[in-house]
């Protein structure tokens, strides 16, 4: 439908007077300049850039992240991520102190034994001497 009306207008534009033609031209001439003037070939917009394979790590257990390894290729059997679970160092260092302390009460306990072990020996020398054996 576009198209005959165009070819129409180009058939009678003899019959158009000079200043139609002349308005005609111009905006034919704009329109080119339109189409030549090169537009924004961008799209700004916000999203999210996601990997195209992506692997998600959970650690066994409740830890917080001491180290990770910078980002690109690593070889095969690098330590890519280094976790510390402070509730395990707790617990750790709580059995620490109770072996601490039951070293030392075994100690007391080696001693009072041994405290003993001489105390039975001058006894039963005392009673050895006193019976005359």
């Amino acid at each position: 439908m576009v198209w005959r009306e165009l070819n129409y207008v180009w058939v009678q534009r003899a019959h158009f007077p000079s200043s139609r033609r002349r308005l005609f031209g111009l905006a034919g001439a704009v329109l080119a300049l339109l189409l030549a003037v090169p537009w924004h070939a961008q799209v700004h917009a916000v999203g999210v850039a996601r990997a195209e394979h992506l692997l998600h790590l959970y650690a066994p257990f409740p830890a917080r992240l001491q180290t990770l390894h910078p980002m690109g290729q690593v070889a095969a059997g690098t330590t890519l991520s280094v976790l510390d679970e402070p509730d395990l160092a707790l617990r750790v260092r709580g059995h620490e102190a109770e072996l601490r302390e039951t070293r030392g009460e075994l100690q007391i306990e080696g001693q009072r034994r041994s405290m003993l072990g001489l105390g039975l020996q001058h006894l039963s020398a005392a009673l050895l001497r006193e019976s005359g054996f």
